[in-house]
């Protein structure tokens, strides 16, 4: 603090980098010294907040809330807690009027809750309750599949995320359906008809040699696992068997007639391995 009142200059915002004050707040700098030099004349941006919003101190409750005293507006850091899996930060930000739909470099706070590996499913029931969405992606939503732990809140999750327009599904590419046959297996299990509904059938994503590849060897390996063997029938139910008969052949043998009668219900082709 004397250096900063010996250059009152530091205390300006910049546009080249940041101010004494987003500096104070990254380095760990307590609440009390951070009120101190605010009331010095630093302004609370909304970079200081989302610096605060990343710490792991242990007070940057009480930061957050010294900089939305002064003024930071509240929307710049949900973005920012919400990858960090915050929880606290978020419902904070929330109360004091934050969006739950404000994008930090192009990227809304649920998108950057799933994909970040860090968030938790109290940061996610904190933003599904406070009305957040996210645009619809394969790699979001093969993600939320693969991590989010409950499948209460994993529904909840995937009705926040809005049907894709035909325009969109017209972008899948056969690289999609190699990343999906890749991934297929760390699936956990029981989920595996969430991933056909979700990923497969909503990007309309092309049939490759890989993946019927992929689908042979994990209806095989699942099959006779107690624990998987739902996600084998789930598959030979919509994609056939490896014996190469249809989907709805498939539901014959399996004797699951709501499956079949799903694929007529969603108008789905039969489809056949090769």
């Amino acid at each position: 603090l004397p250096w900063v009142t010996a250059h009152p200059r530091s205390l300006a915002v910049r546009e080249d980098g940041p101010d004494a004050l987003t500096l104070l707040v990254r380095i760990g700098g307590p609440a009390a010294t951070v009120q101190q030099m605010l009331a010095l004349g630093a302004t609370a941006t909304g970079a200081s907040l989302e610096a605060a919003a990343m710490r792991t101190t242990g007070d940057e409750l009480a930061v957050v809330d010294t900089l939305l005293d002064h003024g930071a507006p509240p929307s710049a850091a949900v973005a920012v807690a919400a990858e960090v899996g915050n929880s606290a930060v978020v419902s904070r930000l929330l109360q004091r009027t934050a969006d739950p739909n404000a994008s930090c470099r192009g990227i809304r706070p649920l998108t950057r809750c799933v994909t970040s590996g860090r968030c938790d499913d109290a940061t996610l029931v904190t933003l599904l309750d406070a009305g957040a969405t996210a645009p619809t992606s394969l790699y979001t939503t093969m993600v939320a599949i693969q991590t989010v732990r409950s499948l209460p809140i994993l529904a909840r999750l995937l009705q926040a995320m809005p049907d894709v327009p035909i325009g969109r599904r017209c972008r899948s590419t056969a690289a999609d359906m190699i990343w999906v046959s890749y991934e297929l297996g760390t699936i956990p299990a029981g989920r595996i008809a969430l991933v056909i509904r979700y990923v497969i059938d909503r990007f309309e994503l092309a049939r490759t040699d890989l993946w019927w590849r992929t689908l042979r060897t994990l209806v095989h390996r699942w099959e006779s696992d107690p624990y998987r063997a739902a996600d084998a029938m789930a598959l030979r139910c919509r994609y056939g068997g490896v014996t190469g008969r249809t989907a709805y052949e498939e539901c014959a043998v399996l004797e699951q007639p709501l499956a079949a009668i799903e694929l007529v219900h969603r108008r789905l082709e039969p489809v056949r391995a090769p």
